[in-house]
């Protein structure tokens, strides 16, 4: 069925999952992106051509390990495929990171292409890459959108699929290797807990050299054949959640306690709005709890309707008005931001992992949240604790 999520069978390789997405549903809205003020819609045959046109221009690097240092959006996924479909491993860089950074990073990994965002950031990095066997592509360098459509060709079949790296606890940045079967398996399964659908609209906010970000807001929204919007940037979040009005968020605990104090600041001149803001808050967590099975009836439930039409509907209006699955990763979440959004009828669901485990480990459920902890293990992780208190895992991730 087109509407089916692609899991394993038969998809052993991240661009055998592309491939079969735009197979199975060549019309469909794949990515929405900001362009010339208004939002552009790419379908996924759209996607496919444009991984063809630019195989062609990847193709003298196959085989070889390529960076990717560019802005979020259809152009960074497609060069992505482009270079997984030759049997490249990809090294995915922070957008905002210094070239003396990026210089390290290219020379570790043994980067032999890197594709960048535009001229004026190849010039700040050419000084740290002097004597490096490199050749750097600027996004004007890559053939323009559009041309006939092709067939996409058999992938090539690599095993490494990306070179995420860390900044580890001291020294330089680490370099973490990921297979293509580490990430289809973990996603696989994320896919199924979390429950998305083809009906989903992602706002994709993280970098994709976050390993969290890779995974949730690239590979598993394309495993169920769901929309991907990207964000601007951070100080226009809340003007796009209001214009693509998604229906998945995936973030880090620093953005969720940015959302929370700037409630708080707009609340602070406003002392009976505040009140009815806690109220409202306070009364939507009593009823989460019930609905968990954690809590007991309280005559205050009688006030949520009314509460909710005065705070929390204006409240997530503000987020878009559509979020049914906020996920939050990365570091620990503090309970009074999880309990004023959870509140405020926004289910934020806390998780754990890493990137070496590709890189989610639990996850909280809609129907099994509890703010408090990072969930249960994913289907066919094996958890331990092991001497000193450390925290063992086992799996195909």
């Amino acid at each position: 069925m087109a509407d089916a999520p692609i899991l394993l069978d038969g998809v052993t390789t991240l661009y055998a999952l592309f491939r079969e997405r735009v197979r199975r549903t060549p019309g469909a809205t794949a990515y929405l992106h900001a362009r010339d003020g208004g939002w552009k819609a790419l379908t996924w045959g759209e996607m496919g051509q444009r991984v063809v046109q630019l195989r062609e221009r990847l193709a003298p690097f196959a085989g070889e390990r390529m960076a990717i240092w560019m802005r979020n959006g259809p152009e960074w996924i497609a060069c992505d495929q482009a270079a997984l479909s030759l049997g490249m491993a990809v090294v995915p860089l922070y957008n905002e990171d210094r070239p003396e950074n990026i210089a390290y990073i290219l020379k570790d990994a043994g980067v032999r292409l890197l594709v960048v965002q535009d001229q004026k950031r190849l010039k700040r990095l050419e000084p740290f890459i002097e004597g490096l066997s490199l050749t750097c592509l600027a996004a004007h360098d890559l053939p323009p959108w559009g041309g006939s459509a092709s067939r996409l060709p058999e992938g090539e079949e690599g095993e490494l699929a990306t070179l995420i790296y860390t900044s580890g606890t001291t020294g330089n940045p680490k370099g973490v290797m990921l297979t293509h079967r580490n990430i289809l398996w973990v996603c696989s399964r994320a896919l199924q807990v979390l429950q998305v659908f083809p009906q989903d609209r992602f706002l994709s906010i993280l970098p994709f050299s976050h390993a969290l970000e890779r995974a949730g807001s690239y590979i598993i929204p394309m495993m169920a054949g769901a929309q991907v919007a990207f964000n601007r940037s951070i100080p226009l979040l809340r003007e796009d959640l209001q214009a693509v009005r998604p229906t998945v968020m995936i973030a880090v605990p620093r953005l969720f306690e940015r959302l929370y104090m700037r409630v708080e600041k707009g609340l602070s001149s406003h002392p009976l709005k505040k009140r009815v803001f806690q109220a409202a808050a306070s009364v939507g967590w009593r009823r989460f709890l019930l609905q968990q099975g954690r809590g007991q009836w309280h005559p205050g439930l009688l006030l949520h309707s009314l509460l909710d039409r005065l705070a929390g509907r204006p409240f997530r209006a503000q987020m878009g008005g559509r979020l049914r699955v906020v996920v939050s990763g990365g570091a620990p979440l503090p309970l009074p931001v999880a309990r004023l959004f959870i509140g405020l009828g926004l289910p934020i669901l806390q998780g754990y992992g890493l990137t070496e485990a590709s890189p989610v480990i639990s996850v909280n459920t809609l129907e099994d949240n509890d703010p408090e902890s990072v969930g249960r293990p994913l289907p066919g992780w094996e958890v331990r604790i092991g001497e000193g208190g450390e925290l063992c895992v086992r799996g195909g991730g």
